[in-house]
């Protein structure tokens, strides 16, 4: 699946959560595993991954808030026409994860289709390290399940590069299986709609007919 210039077809996905849960950590490791990346400035990059049965490339642009949120100020640009958003929360603090439905609202309010996948970063740590609420993870399981628009979870390591791979090979497959899934879908309502448009116009006709033998 290819544009006409032979270019893969591109993503756009961010990157939210609150600050210090590893989002630049997370962007500098997906930044780094290839050195043909391309960093069109220092807040994205790209790559590509091979999706579906015939691995056809497609290309994540990755996007990072660059400390915007600890301001409160990333702009509507920031969210907007994005395939994808992956909410990041530490695994050590539960009040991050706590904050991720106002970053899903935040992300839905501006690009509504855009699919969403939870990640709990920093599983790295060593048990004494995490806060008294130790029920993150547990709780970061039950809203997977109960929130149908989070179309998939997963526990990294940012910092000592845990399923950080994994993790976006299995994003872009996610994304791209949906993004031909609706475009069958549009496909197929255009043709009703051509269809249903022909056959009136068939109809009107013939009704011109008729009426000039009376």
């Amino acid at each position: 699946m290819q544009y006409p210039d032979n270019k893969p077809v591109q993503f756009k996905v961010i990157l939210l959560g609150e600050s210090g849960v590893g989002k630049t950590t997370l962007y500098n490791r997906y930044q780094a595993v290839d050195k043909h990346s391309h960093t069109t400035n220092s807040c994205h990059c790209s790559r590509e991954f091979p999706v579906g049965p015939k691995r056809l490339p497609v290309e994540l642009t990755l996007w990072d808030t660059a400390n915007m949120e600890r301001l409160h100020s990333l702009t509507d640009n920031y969210f907007r026409e994005a395939e994808g958003a992956v909410l990041v929360y530490d695994v050590a603090d539960h009040m991050s994860l706590h904050a991720i439905p106002d970053w899903r609202r935040d992300c839905l309010n501006i690009s509504p289709t855009a699919q969403l996948f939870l990640v709990g970063n920093k599983i790295d740590l060593e048990p004494q390290q995490f806060s008294p609420e130790r029920n993150t993870l547990e709780q970061a399981e039950v809203w997977s399940r109960e929130l149908t628009d989070i179309e998939a979870s997963y526990q990294i390591s940012a910092k000592d590069d845990i399923h950080i791979e994994e993790m976006f090979s299995d994003i872009a497959q996610k994304i791209w299986t949906n993004h031909e899934s609706t475009k069958v879908k549009n496909g197929n309502t255009l043709e009703a709609q051509s269809f249903q448009l022909a056959f009136d116009t068939s109809r009107r006709r013939k009704r011109r007919q008729c009426c000039s033998f009376l």
